[in-house]
């Protein structure tokens, strides 16, 4: 690949999959990249400076959002920013961009085409309003070439792009960090063992069967459980939280903690026994190949590529989505018969195999190499 370089552009300053995405991948990507973010994006600096990413900030990038004032701004300084973007992009020597974090960031790719980039567009969900979908499918001839992040994201806008190169790269994992925790497999030796799940909090994330499940634990009388929520609540999605916080209530769910948002993941992995999953949309769900990688054993819905990956019963355990009954007894039968090390076990193997950052980097060196040479 040239070493002239990539330059990234993320639209959202919120820390999410995106970022850390681009984080570990860059890593082991050759040439002179950088990345192009938000002012107001603190944990994605702290993020970007731990990873040693040459990345800038600026004040012209501005988001969608449900909030009033920043849908205003957004429609406001839309024509600046493209006009900003597109002379910065103009004088950076990188000969590609890469558009970061779905399909409704769009300034990157129509900047880029200004500014006769080659554009390169990842996509990485498999939900989007229908406003933002056709609005996507006006533009997506922008794109010199797609990334997406998991066959059924591919699946769902695939009819929706013009005729380009394309390729499936799944979000890629530390393996560094994630790959080198040791834990205590035998759960019948443990005093309490710790149900966990990592996600931001909202409606997607579908946390109410997580609370379903803990309760059908609990019930069950035979394990003494913990159950653990990582993950922020941004303001947006403070409601939703609301919601949840009365369903424990209701359900008097006293073993159940929401964390809050964490920077050390896999540190809190390594304190669980057992990784819960119950969203109910995702692309390449990024915190299941993490709990993967880290030696957990994982109960999920079919949500995403998971069932390229995890076979029901063999290195892990699936239901289709709101099928909280057979999560729960799943889990149930994973302790009963101390099936955590031979579970976990298969499982790394996959991860290993499929979700490293070099392997990541690997698959978007061999990719790129077309457009830039």
């Amino acid at each position: 690949m040239s070493d002239s370089g990539i330059i990234f552009l993320l639209e959202d300053g919120r820390l999410a999959g995106p970022h850390v995405y681009i984080a570990r991948m860059l890593k082991h990507l050759p040439g002179k990249n950088k990345v192009l973010i938000p002012e107001d994006s603190n944990q994605v600096q702290e993020l970007f400076d731990e990873y040693k990413v040459d990345y800038e900030t600026t004040f012209f990038l501005s988001r969608l959002s449900r909030e009033p004032l920043r849908i205003l701004r957004y429609f406001i300084f839309f024509i600046p920013e493209i006009i900003f973007l597109a002379i910065f992009l103009l004088k950076s020597n990188q000969k590609t961009i890469y558009c970061a974090g779905g399909s409704w960031q769009i300034k990157g790719a129509i900047s880029g085409f200004f500014a006769r980039k080659k554009v390169i567009w990842h996509l990485n969900d498999t939900y989007s309003p229908f406003v933002i979908r056709f609005i996507f499918s006006y533009l997506s001839y922008l794109a010199d070439g797609y990334i997406f992040a998991s066959k059924a994201t591919k699946k769902y806008y695939e009819n929706l792009i013009y005729e380009r190169s394309r390729m499936v790269i799944q979000a890629p994992v530390d393996e560094i960090k994630f790959g080198s925790i040791a834990r205590e497999y035998d759960l019948s030796k443990k005093n309490l063992i710790t149900i966990g799940t990592v996600c931001n909090i909202n409606p997607l994330k579908n946390l109410e069967d997580f609370i379903e499940i803990a309760r059908d634990l609990n019930m069950m009388k035979k394990y003494n459980l913990s159950f653990k929520v990582f993950g922020p609540t941004f303001k947006s999605q403070q409601n939703y939280k609301n919601k949840l916080m009365e369903l424990v209530d209701k359900y008097d769910v006293q073993n159940i903690e929401f964390c809050g948002p964490s920077d050390r993941i896999h540190n809190d992995l390594e304190k669980m026994d057992i990784f819960l999953f119950t969203s109910k949309s995702e692309s390449s769900p990024i915190s299941i190949w993490e709990a993967m990688m880290s030696g957990l054993p994982v109960a999920t819905y079919k949500v995403g590529d998971v069932d390229d990956y995890i076979i029901d019963g063999e290195n892990g355990f699936t239901a289709e989505v709101f099928d909280w009954k057979k999560l729960s007894l799943s889990i149930s039968s994973l302790i009963d018969k101390n099936l955590s090390y031979k579970i976990s076990l298969e499982s790394k193997k996959v991860a290993e195999k499929y979700f490293s950052s070099k392997n990541c980097a690997k698959l978007h060196i061999e990719y790129i190499q077309k457009f830039i040479d």
